[in-house]
């Protein structure tokens, strides 16, 4: 055997041993993972009290919610009135990455309402390393997320002792895809409601590509983050939420979350659901006006809470 025939063979298994890891990380990424998030999550422990201050004239704290294993899984803000309304209702909300803290001046107080926000736990890369580790801590990042949804849930329950049957789970922007998951997979959420955010995660992505730079690229950055968050795309969970109830809030002017975004997860959804919408932008901290069209449209979508019995 020459030399050359020696360098065929070896390049050939190689192009042969990379498709064969490529295809594996593809169907690794698409995999069913719905039990992940509940080993992620694993049973509630406690709440780790880290900062209390006051928001819109109400008792805010920051917690960290642990689990059985001794893991701090996320941070979540919660805002209780010190006298709770009879009629109340809870809202959790998975929101956008950066939203933090602001989010307990975005929504306003009421005495009839608890403010739950669950954190996204990534932080952006700065350095070479990080960036090369930030495919994998963006996956992390997502699945405990939602499971500190779910242990959140719990401490409600728990150590607040208030009535799961008075939850809604809302979804914003980035947390959209949280919030249909924590829904799906969790029985003790009633209602869900996704308002500025959708499915089919490659539109979304290849609008905000396109409007960055050629087209061509933004297929190419669309394909690559559909294999890296398939596992989190919403339209493959939604329908799961049925028999409770889905309310999608659409915005038409929204250049993050494109109307077929919408469309596609109220599409995907089962009955009960519903789709309203509105005429402003995508929401953000910084559109009050469109942020006040989201909460009107949120309280009517609702409607009033029942008195405890």
């Amino acid at each position: 055997m020459t030399l050359r025939s020696c360098a065929r063979r070896s390049l050939a298994a190689l192009a042969a041993a990379s498709a064969v890891a490529v295809l594996a990380g593809v169907l690794y990424l698409r995999a069913d993972k719905r039990q992940v998030f509940f080993e992620v999550a694993g049973e509630y422990a406690a709440a780790r009290p880290l900062e209390t201050i006051r928001a819109g004239g109400q008792p805010a704290r920051l917690v960290e919610l642990v689990n059985h294993r001794g893991e701090a899984v996320v941070t979540a803000w919660v805002r209780r009135p010190e006298r709770l309304a009879p009629a109340y209702r809870t809202l959790l909300v998975y929101a956008g990455r950066e939203t933090g803290r602001k989010l307990l001046d975005l929504v306003p107080a009421r005495d009839d309402l608890v403010l739950v926000g669950v954190q996204y736990p990534f932080a952006a890369p700065r350095t070479a390393g990080e960036w090369l580790r930030g495919p994998r801590e963006l996956r992390r990042a997502a699945f405990r997320t939602v499971a500190g949804g779910l242990l959140a849930v719990s401490f409600l329950e728990r150590d607040e002792r208030l009535d799961s049957a008075r939850l809604v789970v809302l979804g914003s922007s980035l947390g959209s895809s949280f919030a249909v998951i924590h829904a799906a997979l969790d029985p003790r959420v009633p209602r869900l409601v996704v308002g500025g955010g959708g499915g089919a995660r490659p539109v979304v992505l290849r609008v905000r590509a396109a409007a960055r730079g050629p087209p061509t690229r933004g297929r190419r950055l669309a394909t690559a983050a559909e294999l890296l968050v398939a596992s989190f795309e919403p339209l493959r969970y939604v329908a799961d939420v049925a028999p409770r109830e889905t309310i999608v809030i659409g915005a038409r002017s929204d250049r993050v979350f494109p109307a077929a975004s919408t469309v596609a997860l109220y599409e995907r959804a089962r009955q009960p659901k519903q789709l309203r919408w509105m005429e402003g932008r995508h929401v953000s901290g910084r559109l009050g006006a469109d942020l006040d069209e989201v909460l009107a449209e949120l309280d009517r979508a609702l409607g009033p809470a029942r008195p405890a019995d």
